[in-house]
């Protein structure tokens, strides 16, 4: 005898199910529990179901090869030459012509306080346009 998958109830070992009516019914309702019996069954007689148990097995797994872990030498990644960084006074360096063009710019009234009609602030709310 083999025991239902669900309780400890014991089921025939002929059976096709592994789980006895009551939790069947349970689990699967009546109607697909029904189902599940007649396509079990109807497998068995075409020879399409195979009995036994999946957990137990008299073939022992293949051995495997054991493998070696490289040695430290080995793993490492091979060596390259080292790339230079430029130096922070190198990288933020302005261009002459450029840094002085920008303080100009920045230094006339003129052009800070006029806008574009494209950057005109207005009190209109935006949402409202929509």
């Amino acid at each position: 005898m083999k025991k239902c998958i669900y309780c400890t109830t014991e089921i025939p070992n002929e059976s096709v199910i592994d789980f006895c009516h009551p939790c069947g019914i349970s689990v699967w309702g009546e109607k697909m529990f029904k189902a599940i019996i007649e396509n079990m069954e109807s497998a068995q007689e075409e020879g399409h179901l195979y009995q036994g148990s999946v957990t137990d097995s008299e073939q022992k797994p293949k051995e495997q090869p054991q493998l070696e872990a490289p040695t430290p030498q080995e793993s490492q990644p091979p060596q390259t030459e080292p790339q230079l960084q430029p130096s922070p006074q190198e990288h933020f360096q302005p261009i002459p012509s450029q840094s002085q063009e920008i303080i100009d710019n920045s230094q006339d009234p003129e052009q800070s306080a006029t806008l574009s009609p494209e950057m005109e602030i207005t009190d209109d709310n935006p949402d409202s346009k929509l």
